[in-house]
């Protein structure tokens, strides 16, 4: 399943609200996923996604050398 996303402040542009009521309707939102069981795992922001799929590729690399 892949998920579209976008900045809360991109968000609240586009909806004509302020970035709190943005927040409040994406944890809102994640957690009706969570709670159908549509998504397992926490969100997290693609900062962290990138640093974790960094490490887990030097950790590749360096099994194979």
């Amino acid at each position: 399943m892949a998920l579209a996303v976008t900045s809360s402040e991109d968000l609240s542009v586009d909806l004509n609200s302020s970035k709190e009521s943005v927040a409040a309707f994406i944890i809102a939102a994640q957690k009706l996923l969570r709670d159908s069981n549509l998504v397992q795992k926490e969100f997290v922001t693609a900062d962290a996604a990138l640093d974790r799929r960094s490490e887990n590729n030097r950790s590749f690399i360096y099994y194979w050398n």
